[in-house]
């Protein structure tokens, strides 16, 4: 920019200077070979040509045994004050958090970067269901991510069961949902967003509007409400049968933007159609849906499926669809669907794939957008075909639209074999995945992806299909974000992996201590391999355990122990980068999953599945053994809430007795579904135990049952104990800082016929458990602070004088406020560290080129919590002085008079020449 501004003024002379410069052009090759031996050298490192972009990088995330096991057809909402994801399916509405923050309290210095403790992070899945809901033709749920409310609705025929919740599912309120007016009998959608600008109209019970859209056969509407959800106002028919005949998509509200001439824009609502006049069409409202055009997509095929629109934060509108289910399409509309532009394959980049479906896209910044599909390499596989195997897929671009990179997501775990039939009664059972999935993103730019996996098991190797449709989350990790105010420092150059996130540490009867982690972000470069580190009795010197190489899967087991010896183990990743850090390190029997706080818990016992002792069977298979101590407004008692994890109770039907153990202070207790049958339901027990001589069998004392005591039939067995009934030989109970010893649980096999019990299954290792209390969980957590900053002004010669403004950062904890703000200017000086938001400098260099010094900022809130991103600016400081080698000097060293002409006369030319095509240094 800053050279065509010097051009303005030196147009006039062109045409005349032209054929000079081109004389001059082999005299100054002359000069170069004449003077390249005594030239003075820079030293420093010139920038780098820009890398290419490093591909997104995502983990998968699955619920625990219990939950999203008949998940088809599910929707996402993110409640961008909380971070939390609402995820939808069936009956089922499930909250899912992702402890992002896990580290902040654990690591001595704030400035770490967060990844290093660690990546994957671990997630607690935590059923949140609306209870009036009932199984019902279509389920759907969207969260406006600014207000943080959560729609959850079921498509009743003509009617809808409609639920609001402003706490992430707590609570619950009802809502009139849809009617008769107001709703069709298919293919339910709803969503809220801001009211066009001076639109009459404004809610004042709550601040966006809200829409509910259905097809209703001959023709498809979309009622408002102005009233937050609770009630809707009529039907508007958005299409008929003349205009289109497919069903339609998942509605859209662009968000509030100022355009490029300083007009408020936004508000404008998209519904996607997948079949108008043999094509894709968009049904779009500028007037809160008072009337409707139908936008054509020009060229696209019509799809079996429904298309998708994402809307970036400016207003671009990306339509993602599968052109005939054979390309995964992309179009692009500038001015609210009026027009459509770059229609490209956004797979083109894989070449192999042959059908696609189930396009979901999103949208952050204007020029940022991802689109989630299911593809295979097989030919018409929505038809019914059995030797298909399908995948989940996503396609980044982060320049408008103008290049996209698609990226497996599940290459050694598909997602579906055979057909993922599309065309509903002749699909010869194989509708297990319904008609949709769904992508957010979150408050910091990640894509999330929630779908339904319908391959487990055995399936994931080889067929047949299993036909299910499991709940799944694959999250994005790393690479460049959606937000690009939330991009890492090192988000386009591949790094040292990310610290693997530790799972458990469990020593067995014989002293053998298996550690188990997950499969850590590999920071854009492939993992080549673990290690592990183990340190004896506190000595603080950790000594690596894998001498002989790098460890190729998830989890060692060290043979090396002594039982009696405290030992404590960390593991690290490497890729061709180096080795990257550990995420802590970890005694025996600790485990990283979990919070106190939150239910299930503190997963304290982890055990492997299929090692029963006599028979091989799922109902008496323990695999966890979990104990939290969430704290309860209308209870505060102190209490423990324990989880007794079963791989599956229904795999038998014989009457079982499971029992979870810990020893307090000298004394052991137990917690007992005794003789537990599925038929008749289970008697509770809780009481005291001795181990009798092989330790496998107790000898029980009852002393009355659990407080509360139930069972899900998946295999989750849950007690709460008072805490107050627990005693120690001393005579207290546990407080905070108590520790329970010895956790354990034990499974046993009642034959009805001989009467004979037999021990079945156990962990191969205790844990242990320290105690917080119930009222230390009454604490609102504590979210990251976001840093963002704006600097003027942006180029300049040197010296130049910028302004640093950071006053935009913002944290969303209602009581805390950024109380320091850390501004690295890039110039070698030392960061400055300051309460204000505004920071001014001045960057002066005698350099021939101009640099670009990278202004980044951090912030920390009033309760010590540093920003996760870091904002960032770049400044180019142009030279002040021309590059030497061509003064009037050196080219008067080349004795011709022309180029002495041009050193002299043309000076201003040559200035122009260097800044058009000028090589930026990079301050390091």
């Amino acid at each position: 920019m800053h050279a065509s501004k010097r051009l303005r003024w030196l147009l006039p002379f062109a045409l005349s200077l032209l054929l000079t410069l081109l004389a001059v052009m082999s005299v100054s090759a002359d000069v170069s070979r004449q003077s390249q031996t005594t030239a003075p050298t820079d030293t420093r490192e010139l920038a780098p040509a820009a890398p290419p972009i490093q591909f997104p990088r995502y983990h998968i995330y699955t619920p625990p045994a219990t939950l999203g096991q008949d998940a088809g057809e599910p929707t996402l909402g993110i409640n961008h004050n909380t971070n939390a994801v609402m995820y939808i399916a069936i009956l089922e509405t499930l909250r899912i958090h992702f402890n992002d923050d896990y580290s902040q309290d654990l690591i001595d210095d704030p400035e770490v970067d967060h990844r290093i403790c660690s990546a994957p992070v671990k997630e607690v899945w935590l059923d949140k269901s609306y209870v009036a809901h009932v199984n019902t033709l279509d389920p759907i749920l969207f969260t406006d991510p600014l207000t943080g409310r959560t729609f959850s609705s079921q498509l009743a025929a003509k009617t809808s069961i409609l639920g609001l919740s402003d706490d992430d599912g707590e609570t619950w309120l009802p809502s009139e949902g849809g009617s008769f007016l107001t709703s069709g009998v298919d293919h339910q959608t709803l969503a809220s967003g801001p009211y066009p600008p001076n639109f009459p109209i404004q809610g004042t019970i709550y601040p966006h509007a809200v829409y509910y859209c259905g097809q209703d056969i001959a023709y498809a509407n979309c009622a408002r409400s102005d009233d937050g959800g609770m009630s809707f106002g009529p039907a508007i028919p958005m299409y008929t049968l003349a205009t289109c005949n497919g069903l339609h998509g998942h509605i859209q509200v662009e968000p509030l933007y100022t355009d490029s001439e300083g007009a408020e824009q936004g508000g404008t609502i998209y519904v996607p159609i997948r079949n108008c006049a043999g094509g894709i069409g968009i049904a779009v409202s500028k007037d809160a849906g008072t009337t409707w055009n139908v936008s054509i997509v020009p060229g696209a095929l019509a799809s079996t499926k429904d298309p998708s629109v994402g809307i970036g934060a400016a207003g671009t509108v990306y339509a993602g669809y599968a052109d005939n289910d054979q390309k995964m399409m992309v179009a692009i509309s500038h001015d609210q669907g009026d027009t459509w532009d770059s229609i490209v394959d956004i797979a083109a980049d894989v070449p192999e794939l042959k059908t696609v479906t189930f396009p979901s896209a999103i949208a952050g910044d204007d020029d940022r957008a991802a689109i989630t599909f299911f593809g295979t390499t097989y030919e018409n596989a929505t038809q019914y075909n059995t030797e298909a195997v399908w995948y989940l897929y996503v396609s980044h671009t982060f320049d408008g639209g103008q290049t996209w990179n698609t990226i497996n997501l599940t290459p050694n775990d598909p997602i579906q074999r055979g057909s993922i039939c599309t065309v509903s009664s002749s699909c010869n059972g194989d509708r297990n995945l319904l008609d949709f999935y769904d992508i957010k993103v979150d408050r910091e730019g990640r894509a999330v992806i929630g779908y339904d996996d319908g391959c487990v098991g055995a399936c994931v190797n080889d067929f047949p299909n299993s036909f299910t449709a499991v709940a799944a989350i694959a999250r994005q990790e790393g690479g460049l974000r959606l937000y690009s105010a939330f991009d890492e420092v090192d988000a386009n150059t591949a790094t040292i992996p990310a610290a693997p996130r530790v799972d458990s540490v469990a020593q067995d009867a014989v002293g053998d201590v298996t550690i188990a982690w997950t499969l850590a972000d590999d920071g854009g470069s492939d993992i080549l391999g673990y290690n592990v580190y183990r340190e004896e009795d506190g000595s603080g010197t950790f000594a690596l355990l894998n001498t002989d190489g790098l460890i190729a899967e998830t989890s060692y087991v060290d043979q090396t122990t002594i039982l009696g010896t405290d030992y404590r183990y960390k593991v690290t990743a490497e890729n061709a980068l180096g080795e990257g850090a550990n995420c802590l390190d970890f005694p025996i029997g600790d485990v990283t999953g979990g919070s106190p706080c939150v239910l299930p818990g503190v997963q304290v016992v982890v055990d492997s599945a299929g090692d029963a002792t006599t028979i091989v069977r799922s109902d008496v298979d323990i695999t966890a053994v979990a104990i939290a101590e969430p704290y309860d407004a209308t209870n505060p008692q102190e209490n423990f809430v324990v989880t007794l994890q079963i791989a599956d109770l229904l795999a038998g039907g014989a009457a079982n007795s499971y029992y979870a153990m810990f020893n307090f202070d000298g004394v052991g207790y137990y917690l007992a579904g005794i003789q537990l049958d599925l038929l008749t339901g289970g008697t509770y027990e809780f009481g005291t135990f001795v181990y009798n001589e092989n330790d496998n069998f107790l000898t029980t004392t009852p002393l009355g049952t659990p407080d509360e005591a139930s069972f899900d039939p998946s295999g989750s067995i849950v007690f709460t104990i008072a805490k107050d009934r627990i005693v120690g030989m001393g005579g207290g109970t546990p407080v905070a800082g108590s520790v329970l010893n010895t956790v354990d649980a034990r499974a046993y096999d009642y034959n009805p016929i001989t009467g004979e019990t037999l021990f079945e299954d156990r962990p191969g290792s205790p844990g242990t458990y320290n105690v917080v209390s119930n009222a230390s969980c009454n604490v609102v957590p504590n979210a990251a602070p976001t840093a963002l900053v704006v600097v003027t002004p942006t180029e300049g010669q040197s010296p130049l004088d910028v302004m640093i403004d950071a006053s935009t950062s913002f944290d969303v904890d209602e009581s805390d406020t950024i109380v320091e703000y850390t501004f690295d200017l890039d110039d070698g000086s030392e960061p400055i560290v300051q309460a204000s938001p505004i920071l001014t400098h001045t960057y002066s260099h005698t350099e021939t080129q101009t640099i670009e010094y990278r202004i980044t900022v951090k912030v920390k809130d009033s309760r010590g919590l540093s920003s996760r991103n870091t904002a960032a600016q770049v400044v180019e400081v142009l030279p002040t002085q021309l590059p030497t080698a061509l003064t009037t000097a050196n080219i008067a060293a080349s004795s011709s008079r022309i180029a002495i002409w041009i050193g002299i006369s043309l000076i201003g030319l040559l200035t122009v020449g260097v800044a058009a095509t000028t090589v930026r240094l990079r301050r390091k």
